[in-house]
């Protein structure tokens, strides 16, 4: 399975573009269903580049809408804790400062240690340098994980009877039990007095 990098979207939702004055203001209903289908294309789009995308415009489409209402507070509350758990943000809105929504989420991802990437060619950026940094990693660990072994290989080798063997020429000297060293036994007492009698 591919392990794709979790992006946060972030576009305008009831903050509209006037593209001939540049005056921001905000949109209605048919307003919302547009920046919801233009957020819903770049996501696509990075869909098909490889990560996964979450789309809150899209994720809590017209929730302040349609009745039972969902309130801002909780949206935007559920929405903070989203930004936590992704990797990277990607503001696609050139001028997002005008959004209060996007600003919010760009300042809990600065606040958590979340990357902002505000072009597609930063975002790109950032994955090949997530991808540089987690091979010297996994490279690291291999070159730990060899050390040990063979400091163990090698504790293991000095210890070993062959190295012993080989170094000093001969085989170590077999201890005897004590079970099996000579005891004189009451009988042969016995027999060691009646021969000493008899020679007498």
């Amino acid at each position: 399975m591919i392990e794709r990098q979790v992006v946060y979207l972030c576009s305008f939702y009831r903050t509209g573009a006037n593209r001939s004055s540049g005056s921001h203001e905000s949109v209605g209903f048919v307003g919302k269903i547009v920046n919801i289908f233009r957020a819903r294309k770049v996501a696509r789009e990075l869909w098909r580049l490889g990560f996964a995308v979450i789309c809150p415009v899209n994720n809590t489409a017209l929730f302040d809408y349609f009745k039972p209402r969902v309130p801002d507070a909780g949206i935007l509350d559920g929405l903070c804790e989203l930004v936590k758990r992704s990797d990277v943000l990607y503001v696609m809105e050139e001028d997002w400062e005008r959004s209060q929504g996007i600003t919010l989420e760009v300042n809990e991802a600065r606040r958590n240690g979340i990357s902002v990437c505000f072009n597609k060619d930063e975002l790109l950026t950032w994955r090949e340098q997530c991808e540089y940094q987690r091979l010297e990693m996994i490279k690291n660990l291999k070159e730990s994980l060899t050390e040990v072994s063979g400091s163990r290989t090698r504790k293991h080798q000095v210890q070993s009877p062959e190295m012993v063997m080989a170094k000093d020429g001969k085989r170590r000297s077999k201890v005897t039990p004590r079970s099996s060293q000579s005891v004189n036994t009451p009988r042969k007492q016995k027999v060691r007095s009646a021969s000493r009698r008899k020679t007498s």
